[in-house]
């Protein structure tokens, strides 16, 4: 089984091992994949780095979730947030809110048992709704 570390859920709620960019490799390296996470790229989120108002706040460890910020949740998760909850049925705000009531664990727990392909144990992309490991195996 493909175990979630706490590094891949992002600070705005987002479940990097879950998306299409962590589960593809790279070109030229197969074995890698094409994104580790904002966690690992230096705090550097690909949606929201440009809109936080709070971005320095993340940057010297004062905010490890936007929850934790005073105008959780910002327009910018707010947008992200709408976009990924119609097309993926994925929403960072709830997944903020189940980090802040239940904890880290609890929620990387319910994450890899929602998540985990009842198959071949690896993750389902959120992206895709379906193993890719799986899918390339079929073809």
């Amino acid at each position: 089984m493909e175990i979630i570390n706490q590094n891949m859920i992002a600070y705005c709620g987002m479940n990097c091992a879950l998306c299409i960019r962590n589960q593809t490799p790279w070109k030229k390296d197969l074995s890698r994949p094409s994104c580790l996470g904002c966690r690992e790229q230096n705090k550097s989120c690909a949606f929201i780095k440009k809109k936080c108002k709070n971005i320095t706040k993340y940057k010297k460890g004062e905010l490890i979730f936007c929850y934790e910020c005073d105008i959780f949740p910002c327009d910018a998760l707010s947008k992200l947030d709408l976009m990924y909850t119609k097309r993926y049925d994925f929403s960072m705000v709830a997944n903020q809110k189940e980090i802040k009531e239940a904890g880290l664990e609890k929620f990387i727990e319910n994450q890899q048992e929602k998540y985990t392909c009842q198959v071949c144990g690896s993750l389902i992309c959120i992206h895709e709704k379906r193993c890719l490991k799986c899918v390339l195996k079929i073809l």
